[in-house]
């Protein structure tokens, strides 16, 4: 049953442009992996222009 509302609540959140599509935790054919593949992506065109990237990681 929990898979059915998540379902049906992913659906209507997608269909009313209610989720950001740079969110990768929940979404299909998302993951951590493309979060970070997308990140790197990012910090690699900002190097590309020359422009300087800094990054802060907390690690707990």
């Amino acid at each position: 049953m929990e898979s059915v509302i998540k379902d049906c609540l992913l659906k209507y959140l997608l269909d009313n442009g209610l989720l950001n599509l740079s969110q990768h935790g929940f979404l299909p054919s998302r993951s951590c992996v493309t979060n970070l593949l997308s990140f790197l992506e990012d910090v690699s065109l900002s190097l590309d222009c020359g422009h300087s990237v800094d990054v802060m990681l907390c690690l707990q």
